[in-house]
């Protein structure tokens, strides 16, 4: 039970990570889609999002690169992105996020995007906004078991339009 929390406590910081790089980010070249580059990819993540979306991923970095870290290591992740919108993101606004540990889900959860955010330099509303780059370092906790984890994280916003649909995985070891 002790690991379970502590892999709920990661993803979840992980969530607000990225959700904040999602919505924050903005700039220059195609991130790759899950059409033309399907998991599992050397990246570790793929823009599952239709071309509708209102932020287009242009770019994502993952290190170590992969999503490859060893338990009780950092993971840093930094997302540029091409915001579409032309209208501010307001309450309403959410996030599913589904984490999975091998065929166990871990995560299913929907989280307000404007009370993740509150705390952040992006609170709601969130008016269009030129080119950005956010990154974040996560730690992956010691006690989580080794393995490869998957996950889908979607935001939508106050009407329900689709925002970003990112899928990514990540190899953790001992």
């Amino acid at each position: 039970r002790r690991v379970h929390g502590d892999l709920l406590q990661m993803f979840a910081a992980s969530s607000v990570a990225l959700v904040v790089l999602a919505l924050a980010a903005l700039a220059a070249a195609q991130v790759p889609t899950c059409s033309s580059d399907p998991l599992p990819n050397s990246d570790g993540f793929c823009d599952a999002g239709a071309s509708t979306d209102d932020l287009v991923l242009t770019a994502i970095t993952i290190s170590p690169l992969g999503g490859q870290v060893v338990r009780g290591s950092n993971i840093s992740v930094s997302a540029t992105g091409d915001d579409q919108a032309s209208y501010a993101i307001t309450t309403g606004s959410q996030v599913s996020l589904v984490v999975k540990y091998s065929v166990i889900t871990v995560i299913s959860k929907t989280y307000d995007l404007c009370e993740l955010l509150e705390n952040t330099d992006y609170p709601c509303p969130i008016a269009p906004f030129g080119s950005k780059t956010v990154s974040i370092t996560e730690m992956i906790p010691s006690t989580a078991p080794a393995g490869t984890y998957t996950g889908n994280a979607k935001g939508t916003d106050q009407e329900g339009n689709e925002i970003f649909n990112i899928q990514f995985d990540m190899v953790v070891s001992a």
